[in-house]
């Protein structure tokens, strides 16, 4: 019986055509990416607004553009690289995780809302939701991931997080 684990798929450097080559859930963007493009489209606006107000009172004899305008501007750049970044390193992550799990003789699940697993933590509040979730049948039954629930308390609420990462 080999009991060793094949962690190359969490070390070696990745193989981006494989990547390319991999199934959907690996390309699919993350909410972290919309909600960082969302900051960015609020920041390009409130720039505008700011490009608006600084022409207008430039056409009024003002002094032209001001530092807000190009600090508006470096910000919604910067939101825009962060998006870019946070999405391509979950999705290296997922990849790396399913080419380990497949190594391994497991499976991979990347989300799973509201998972059925037994357990006190698994029937508390809302927003369930299981990711990375790695699970094995030899030797015996295995199963590893990550899961937050949030619980609300009147006006606020609170996210819990169990697992290896956020």
């Amino acid at each position: 019986m080999d009991s060793t684990i094949d962690t190359r798929a969490l070390i070696d450097p990745v193989d981006s055509e494989a990547m390319a080559k991999a199934p959907a859930y690996h390309r699919a963007p993350s909410a972290r990416l919309f909600i960082g493009l969302i900051a960015g489209v609020v920041v390009v606006v409130v720039a505008g607004f700011v490009l608006l107000g600084t022409v207008s009172s430039a056409s009024r004899g003002g002094s032209g553009p001001t530092p807000l305008l190009g600090i508006g501007l470096l910000a919604a750049a910067a939101v825009a690289v962060v998006a870019v970044l946070s999405w391509r390193t979950r999705r290296i992550k997922r990849f790396r995780l399913s080419q380990f799990a497949a190594a391994n003789g497991m499976t991979y699940t990347a989300d799973l809302s509201y998972p059925p697993f037994p357990g006190m933590i698994f029937g508390i509040g809302s927003s369930r939701q299981a990711t990375d979730v790695l699970r094995g049948a030899r030797p015996r039954p295995v199963e590893f991931g990550n899961y937050r629930y949030t619980v609300r308390h009147g006006k606020s609420s609170t996210t819990h997080h169990w697992g290896t990462s956020r």
